[in-house]
């Protein structure tokens, strides 16, 4: 017995397997796509503040208002062994902020209490707290004090690289990513968060990232994007198969 297989049922076998190569292969698309996508979804600091209190428990009641909300809290007396207030460092991060007016790009210390200054060509803020925000409230030794900014101005001390904070951390010792006395304060260097008031010493640490992220025939690419020096967005758009490089 013969059996022969009509031009029809031909080709109706032909269109079904290749259904199936499009569809594993739109599969493996969307995989990777997500993979990139994930990538750039990476989170940075948006904001910081310090919470304290005379009791532990009242302190770490102030921080869980934060962390209830998203926030990140190191879990470290910043004022360990040295007596006084207990006090908490807290932050939050997001991946939709603008880079140039949302995230924070520098932590640094001043023995001044006051609301801004600029230094360097940037403007710092004295981050949140919900006390004065002396980090040795209490405890005597320096009045530490806490300022942020989100400028990307200036960075000429870290090869001018536009980078971000990422992430912050507690450490006994200093490293090149502690924080730093502002210029015009009475002391130089990284700032021990006990100087002069006995205790641990403590440094906190930003931790940054200059990341650039290139992506190759991305269906999100209708035309290679031009860094200008500023903040800019991936918009999606059609697919073209060009070549894009994100800054942060």
């Amino acid at each position: 017995m013969f059996i022969f297989e009509s031009s029809n049922e031909k080709n109706l076998c032909e269109l079904t397997k290749n259904k199936e190569m499009k569809r594993r292969i739109l599969s493996l698309f969307i995989l990777l796509i997500a993979a990139v996508m994930g990538a750039w979804s990476q989170a940075y600091v948006t904001d910081v503040a310090v919470v304290g209190a005379s009791s532990n428990g009242s302190a770490r009641n102030s921080a869980k208002w934060y962390t209830d909300r998203g926030w990140y809290m190191l879990d470290y007396d910043l004022n360990r062994k040295a007596g006084g207030w207990y006090i908490y460092l807290v932050y939050k991060t997001s991946d939709n902020a603008n880079p140039e007016n949302g995230y924070i790009t520098d932590i640094i210390a001043s023995t001044y209490n006051v609301s801004q200054f600029s230094e360097g060509g940037r403007q710092y803020y004295k981050v949140e707290t919900n006390f004065n925000g002396d980090l040795n409230r209490v405890a005597g030794g320096a009045d530490i004090f806490l300022y942020y900014t989100r400028s990307r101005a200036n960075l000429s001390s870290y090869g001018g690289q536009k980078r971000v904070m990422s992430s912050l951390s507690i450490s006994n010792r200093s490293n090149g990513n502690s924080v730093q006395w502002a210029r015009y304060s009475k002391y130089s260097g990284a700032v021990d968060c006990n100087k002069s008031a006995g205790g641990d010493d403590i440094f906190i640490q930003c931790n940054f990232t200059t990341q650039k992220l290139v992506v190759k025939n991305h269906p999100t690419m209708a035309t290679d994007p031009m860094y200008s020096g500023g903040s800019q967005y991936l918009v999606s758009k059609a697919a073209s198969g060009n070549y894009g490089v994100m800054y942060y």
